[in-house]
C-alpha cells in the first residue's frame, strides 16, 4: 500500500470514529468502518504470517498492531490533529454515510 493510500485510509478511519461519537453505525457503512480498522492493523502488524481467527497468537498479532499504530500516532501527533479534526468537522457536517 503506497502512502497515500495509507493516508486516505487514515482518514477514512478518523472519519468512522468521529461519526460512531455522534450517532450508530450500521449496515454498508459499519462494514466500511470494520474493513478501513482491519486495514489499519494489516498496516502496523509486524511481518510474520497471520494467526487464524480467534487463536491467541492471533489476538496477540492483533494488540502488537494495535500498538504500532498507537506509537504511530504519538510519533505523528500534528498529523493525526488534523486529520480528526477535519474528519470531525465532516461528520458534525452532515457528512452522508460512508459508501
Amino acid at each position: 500500500m503506497a502512502l497515500d493510500d495509507f493516508s486516505a485510509l487514515l482518514a477514512l478511519y478518523y472519519h468512522c470514529d468521529a461519526i460512531a461519537a455522534l450517532r450508530p453505525v450500521g449496515g454498508e457503512e459499519l462494514t466500511r468502518c470494520a474493513e478501513a480498522y482491519a486495514a489499519i492493523k494489516h498496516w502496523f502488524r509486524p511481518v510474520w504470517e497471520v494467526a487464524p481467527q480467534g487463536s491467541p497468537e492471533r489476538h496477540a498479532q492483533n494488540l502488537a498492531a494495535y500498538a504500532g499504530f498507537k506509537e504511530w500516532e504519538a510519533a505523528n501527533v500534528d498529523l493525526v490533529e488534523r486529520l480528526r479534526g477535519a474528519a470531525d468537522r465532516l461528520a458534525r457536517g452532515g457528512a452522508p454515510a460512508l459508501r
